[in-house]
């Protein structure tokens, strides 16, 4: 892989996630921790991101640059996987949006829902659906962190365990058969667990390149989920085998 793609894949990567590690990225892209360091210089040079001891933090105009495709090369998946996920919310539905920027795809397509609920950890979420007056929004409690638009920390786990949701929606850094769902960030991972325990169905909204990877923070097995949204990357096998572990698989097109 060059280095100008490992880069965007890095850039990805920390859209969805706004912390990453060094140690994680070395693994991930099977490079050493020196290339990793390299690559976070040259894209802190670039105002992309802030390097922090022992990984990096997404960095953008109000802590989160808006989306470009030469930034994140599935942005347009996210943004057709969001639309789909939208589609499966009701009117009069109870929902959870985690914070990310698939997330935040499905947010912009559901604006125009009515007597809709959402419990959300994301600044970022929260602004998009409070110009809506169908939709009343609680904003979790919790630690801001640094360099995001994020609500993170054990307020915010404490906040979400005592609500209930008809639907859970969330994203994820990857999504194994074997190891479930599982991501980069442990902060993340314990929000995502909060969430997934206070839902009827939980929704994962992925693009297939998070599909048949497994990150440091375990957050539920397979069998956690009702349905997985993702674009048309996965493949033919891939699609078998989620709904042989009874995920429904629906492509967004």
């Amino acid at each position: 892989m060059l280095g100008s793609e490992r880069r965007l894949k890095i850039m990805a990567l920390l859209e969805e996630e706004k912390v990453v590690a060094v140690s994680d990225l070395s693994a991930l892209f099977g490079v050493s921790e020196a290339t990793i360091r390299r690559d976070l210089r040259k894209l802190e040079r670039e105002g992309l991101l802030r390097r922090i001891y022992g990984g990096a933090i997404f960095l953008g105009e109000g802590g989160r640059r808006a989306p470009k495709p030469e930034l994140d090369p599935f942005l347009e998946a996210k943004r057709r996987i969001g639309r789909a996920a939208a589609e499966l919310v009701k009117d009069g539905d109870t929902i959870s949006l985690q914070a990310g920027s698939t997330t935040l795809q499905v947010a912009k397509s559901l604006r125009t829902k009515n007597e809709l609920t959402v419990l959300t950890n994301d600044l970022d979420i929260a602004q998009e659906l409070s110009r809506s007056p169908g939709i009343t929004v609680n904003l979790s409690g919790g630690i801001l962190r640094r360099g995001s638009r994020v609500l993170v920390g054990p307020l915010a786990e404490q906040t979400m365990s005592q609500f209930h949701v008809d639907k859970a929606i969330l994203g994820v850094s990857a999504i194994s058969l074997t190891e479930g769902l599982t991501n980069i960030d442990l902060l993340d991972a314990q929000i995502k667990r909060a969430m997934i325990k206070v839902a009827d169905e939980v929704i994962v909204v992925a693009d297939h390149s998070k599909l048949g990877k497994v990150h440091f923070a375990k957050v539920a097995p397979i069998t956690a989920i009702h349905k997985l949204v993702t674009d048309e990357g996965i493949s033919p096998e891939d699609v078998k085998a989620f709904e042989a572990q009874g995920v429904e698989v629906i492509i967004a097109k």
